[in-house]
């Protein structure tokens, strides 16, 4: 452990002096433990971020590290802490759908799915990830902290499906849905930082970390000053990472499950489009069965904004027959 304080005693008079230390006290790394639903929390958090730190969150059923995108310092922080010191890695970025639709490539995305982007905050907000192609001139030429075009760990080069040239191509989770982190992210956007950077709490390869005690020891272990609970109300059992969903042009006409994650069996009715979940990564977690869910909205010929509303409410623990009369009350007004 680091010494943080040491102690010598000297006498002039007496002629006495003592090179080394009497005794030393040593540190404790001590991780503090916050609520992202606080007021407080959020501005320490962003404080953080601000400062270069690297943030610990928990975000529905899994816990994150976050951090300034643009901040290259920041972003090796925590590559290093997950055990891939000099990857090249995209990481999730949590930002508004308006703002991710500045930077996305229109020609490159399917064009029935345009509307899954143009309505992301209603359709997918707060559901799952987003992969959108962007255009190359959008790219930052380097990392600067206050860069309004993408930095490099933002996105990712990959070919294209169809023609096999290289596109890029960023993932983004709006936030809409979920209030603390809405304004955790919103209160960055207002101090500059318009790329928040997200990825798992965990190391490579491992699955990543749902349990806060587990999180804790990571912190300590990494020296993360700053633990956040989300204690926005959730299943027990919905735990694991976001699904990513991706919507450029693959000569299906599809959108495409890139990886299974918590609510998967809600994303055709979210999206009011049917996946193609062929070649899905799968997730570490199993997570809560929607499919009563599915099935009975599935009969109630809604919107997808509804659909997804509906959704988040299970997701915070109401049960089937709560969802049932909410239906029926909405179509009742709807009258």
């Amino acid at each position: 452990m680091p010494v943080i304080e040491e102690f010598s005693y000297s006498n002039s008079s007496q002629q006495l002096a003592l090179d080394k230390p009497l005794f030393s006290i040593e540190e404790k790394f001590a991780v503090f433990e916050g609520s992202l639903n606080n007021e407080i929390g959020v501005e320490w958090a962003a404080n953080i971020i601000e400062q270069g730190g690297v943030q610990a969150i928990q975000v529905g059923g899994v816990i994150g590290l976050f951090a300034n995108a643009a901040d290259r310092s920041a972003i090796e922080k925590i590559l290093e802490m997950k055990g891939e010191a000099g990857k090249k890695k995209a990481f999730t970025m949590i930002m508004h759908a308006s703002d991710a639709r500045e930077f996305a490539d229109l020609d490159k995305v399917e064009p029935n799915l345009l509307p899954i982007l143009e309505k992301a905050e209603d359709r997918i907000g707060g559901i799952a990830h987003i992969r959108v192609p962007i255009s190359e001139s959008m790219l930052a030429s380097d990392d600067n902290s206050r860069n309004e075009k993408i930095p490099s760990s933002a996105y990712s080069e990959v070919p294209d499906q169809i023609s096999g040239e290289m596109l890029y191509e960023i993932q983004f989770l709006d936030p809409n849905g979920h209030g603390p982190l809405t304004r955790l992210i919103d209160e960055l956007k207002k101090i500059g930082i318009k790329f928040v950077a997200a990825t798992s709490m965990n190391e490579a390869g491992e699955k990543e970390i749902i349990d806060m005690e587990e999180a804790k020891k990571f912190c300590e272990k990494h020296k993360i000053r700053l633990l956040l609970k989300d204690d926005v109300p959730k299943r027990d059992d919905s735990i694991g990472s976001y699904s990513i969903v991706g919507i450029r042009k693959n000569g299906t006409g599809r959108a495409q499950l890139v990886r299974h994650g918590d609510m998967d069996e809600m994303l055709d009715l979210v999206l009011g489009k049917e996946l193609d979940r062929e070649n899905a990564i799968s997730s570490h977690h199993s997570s809560h069965d929607y499919s009563p869910l599915k099935h009975y909205l599935g009969q109630q010929h809604l919107s997808p904004e509804q659909n997804r509303f509906f959704a988040l409410e299970y997701k915070s623990g109401k049960s089937l027959d709560e969802i049932r009369e909410e239906v029926e009350e909405l179509k009742q007004n709807s009258e």
